[in-house]
């Protein structure tokens, strides 16, 4: 007679050689990834350049040379002429929000160094690295430092997703899907022909190499399409990072994030539109977050300073909207 499977699993959870090899794992796994993980990013940067480069060379020395009509006057000429042009700035963007994602940290240490009011704010001291922790801020063991609105170390970017360059993450996550899908619409003519090797391919490009760009960008267009709308929602509709998600969704019972001020004023959050125009996304210029990455809006401070302007007792500068505004006394410093 075969053993219940709960028998059997206890049996195997009770064994000592089985306790032994899941607290080695659990001890010597993670630094192993990390460490995986600082070797992997430069090779994946490379490789994410390379790719982006080499679509881009056979989307306009190939694909749009191909398409021109022969009349560029025409409406369809001036279309292509558009098309061309969107392109073009679409690349320009993506290589540009890429090289700011991976170039912009969000240390703690770096903004407590130069905002002394900042520093006395965080009401935590990270026991790994002895930065400022505050809310919102988890310690990478990639990076060994702490990560302010840390959402996830990215291995594409060598770097982490934080409050300083999540808004280049999602606009890049938003503008390559973008790209995938253009340059897939564009070289689906082109796909029968290249698949059968016997096929004339009288094309300037060659038949391996389009092949190859065409495979990556249909696979990764519905790939990242998917990752970018995951983090959108996330930024926008729920107002809160990937980590935040998952720390609210293993709540009893879930919790939603206080950092939620509706989609509007999300989106605005992550566009930083009070100190540019909604316009800059489109083109290929930095803009700062909002704040320094330790004092953050809620949807219950936002509230208690809005009835105070309806009421008349104050102005808009003169409500503090953000937490951790106040000064934090030594003894009531905790160490996480």
């Amino acid at each position: 007679m075969l053993p219940r499977p709960a028998t059997l699993v206890r049996a195997l959870t009770e064994n000592p050689a089985v306790k032994w090899a899941a607290a080695t794992a659990e001890r010597v796994l993670p630094p192993l990834a990390a460490v995986c993980m600082r070797i992997l990013g430069p090779i994946l940067l490379v490789v994410a350049c390379a790719l982006i480069g080499a679509c881009a060379w056979i989307f306009f020395a190939m694909l749009m040379p191909e398409s021109r009509p022969d009349n560029v006057w025409s409406v369809a000429g001036l279309a292509w002429a558009a098309v061309y042009g969107a392109a073009a700035l679409l690349v320009v963007d993506i290589f540009f929000n890429y090289w700011m994602a991976v170039r912009t940290t969000s240390y703690a240490e770096d903004v407590a160094r130069d905002d002394e009011d900042a520093a006395m704010s965080a009401a935590k001291v990270c026991r790994r690295c002895n930065a400022p922790k505050p809310e919102r801020c988890h310690h990478c063991s990639v990076c060994k430092r702490c990560v302010l609105k840390m959402d996830h170390h990215c291995p594409w970017l060598n770097n982490c997703v934080g409050h300083h360059n999540h808004r280049y993450f999602v606009v890049f996550l938003v503008y390559v899907s973008l790209a995938c899908i253009l340059f897939t619409c564009f070289s689906a003519p082109y796909a029968p022909d290249a698949f059968f090797p016997f096929a004339p391919w009288p094309h300037a490009v060659a038949r391996d190499a389009f092949l190859f760009c065409f495979l990556v960008t249909t696979l990764l267009g519905l790939l990242l399409s998917g990752m970018a709308g995951w983090h959108v929602y996330l930024a926008v509709v729920r107002g809160e990072t990937q980590l935040e998600w998952m720390e609210n969704a293993e709540a009893s019972p879930p919790a939603t994030s206080e950092f939620n001020l509706g989609w509007r004023e999300n989106l605005a959050v992550v566009l930083n539109t009070a100190a540019r125009p909604w316009w800059y996304v489109l083109l290929p210029l930095p803009v700062p977050p909002v704040g320094n990455g330790f004092m953050y809006e809620t949807a219950a401070s936002r509230a208690i300073a809005l009835r105070t302007l309806h009421r008349g007792d104050g102005d808009e500068a003169s409500v503090p909207l953000r937490r951790g505004s106040s000064d934090v006394h030594l003894s009531e410093i905790i160490v996480a």
